[in-house]
Order: structure tokens, then C-alpha cells, then sequence
């Protein structure tokens, strides 16, 4: 993907792919919320970017369900860790 990404906020990277995924796949929310055993709304807050602590158990039973390597569903290359927190304090996250 050339998209750029926020580095503030990475899991709106994810949830974009996830999402992708899921509807390349032709499933629904619903479909692949059952496969994950987590609620739709885990799910859409997932695909929203919602989950900026989204627990690396969870990316890997996602990358599972929709058949690809974790990494997939990673911005490519990652953002050095320095870049993140500045991203960061720029918006004035912690």
C-alpha cells in the first residue's frame, strides 16, 4: 500500500487492512467477529483504528482468519519507535 501512514495512530493502518481483508474475503463483520470470538463491536472498533492497544494474541488470530502472514497487516516498513512517540507528541498524546 502507498497510503501514508499516521504514525499516531497505527491501528488506523490495521483496522484498514483488516477491513480490506475481510471484504476481499467476502465475509462480514459479523462472519469473522464468530471466527475471532469477539463481539462486532470489537471488531468495528478494530477496522475503525478504535484499538491503538489492540494485543498482538488478537493481530494474530485476525492474520489467521484472513489467511496472511501478521506482517500484512503491518505498516511496511514500520516507524522507528523515535518517530511514533514524536507523532505522538505532536498531537499531544502520551
Amino acid at each position: 500500500m502507498t497510503d501514508a501512514i499516521d504514525l499516531a495512530r497505527p491501528g488506523a493502518y490495521v483496522g484498514a487492512r483488516v477491513a480490506a481483508l475481510r471484504v476481499e474475503r467476502d465475509l462480514t463483520q459479523t462472519q469473522l467477529a464468530d471466527v475471532l470470538t469477539i463481539s462486532v463491536y470489537g471488531l468495528a472498533r478494530i477496522e475503525a483504528g478504535n484499538r491503538p492497544d489492540l494485543p498482538v494474541s488478537i493481530l494474530l488470530r485476525l492474520a489467521a482468519a484472513l489467511g496472511v502472514p501478521p506482517a500484512t497487516l503491518l505498516p511496511q516498513p514500520m516507524p522507528p519507535a523515535a518517530e511514533v512517540a514524536q507523532a505522538h507528541q505532536e498531537k499531544g498524546r502520551p
